[in-house]
């Protein structure tokens, strides 16, 4: 009988070179270089200390919290991880995680907003600059008008019936109206209308929150402008809050310029 012995299989070369120690030490040498070659260094900087105003914020901001003043651990433990915040942080600028991302993009124009807004000092009105304002806006401080009118659904009636009818049986009636009181029932895009509507005649329909509706407009009510002198306080501080828009403004303008940024003719 013949004895059919298989010899086993010789290792592949990969696995005779992973046997050798001096080969597996020379790949590693080359790993490492090649990591240190691929893998930029950060440039040594300069040790960052905690100056001691910050130190005292941390003080502060944690016996507010606790009330009590921290020991020298806890202290310690603060300005631990303040400066590894500060390492996160510098290490995401160092990576340009910063660039490109819409969430830090907007906190940083918000912020920016904040310091044009602070910086921004408004002059005090004279009062030339008052007398100005409130003829230019005198709208503004003018109660609005009052409304007596009739109204009935569209869906309920006609024009024609309607100013043919003899009394005011087909119909409803506010009497003296103001904005709060025509808008609370109708909306206000339905009272900003009746300034539009002529007197006397029955006309619509008109479109309001709660349907369309034919409307007679009988009287209108314009209050007088009250004197300056009464409503001094509300046209300064309306006065100074235009101010401030047109200083702001201004300085953005500003800064565009100083960028570079403006509107390319193509896409006015």
């Amino acid at each position: 009988m013949t004895d059919n012995k298989t010899s086993p299989p010789k290792p592949g070369w990969l696995a005779r070179l992973a046997s050798q120690p001096l080969v597996v030490f020379v790949l590693g040498a080359c790993l490492i270089f090649l990591w240190d070659a691929v893998v930029p260094e950060h440039e040594p900087s300069d040790p960052v200390t905690i100056p001691p105003m910050e130190t005292n914020r941390l003080a502060s901001d944690f016996e507010r919290m606790w009330g009590r003043a921290p020991d020298a651990d806890e202290l310690a433990k603060l300005e631990s991880d303040m400066l590894g915040e500060e390492a996160y942080y510098q290490e995401a600028l160092a990576l340009g995680l910063d660039d490109g991302d819409p969430v830090i993009r907007q906190y940083l124009i918000n912020k920016m907003k904040y310091l044009i807004q602070d910086s921004i000092l408004v002059p005090q009105a004279s009062e030339d600059d008052l007398a100005a304002f409130y003829a230019a806006h005198i709208g503004d401080f003018t109660a609005e008008p009052e409304y007596t009118f009739s109204f009935t659904r569209a869906s309920e009636t006609g024009l024609a019936e309607l100013n043919a009818a003899d009394d005011d049986s087909l119909s409803e009636r506010m009497d003296e109206a103001g904005a709060l009181q025509v808008s609370r029932t109708f909306g206000r895009t339905f009272y900003e209308r009746l300034s539009d509507i002529p007197e006397g005649d029955w006309l619509g329909p008109y479109p309001s929150a709660i349907g369309d509706h034919f409307v007679r407009v009988e009287t209108v009510s314009n209050a007088p402008a009250p004197p300056l002198s009464d409503i001094s306080d509300k046209v300064e501080a309306a006065w100074t809050l235009a101010k401030r828009k047109e200083l702001e403004l201004a300085a953005l303008s500003r800064l565009r310029e100083a960028h570079g940024l403006e509107i390319s003719s193509t896409s006015q």
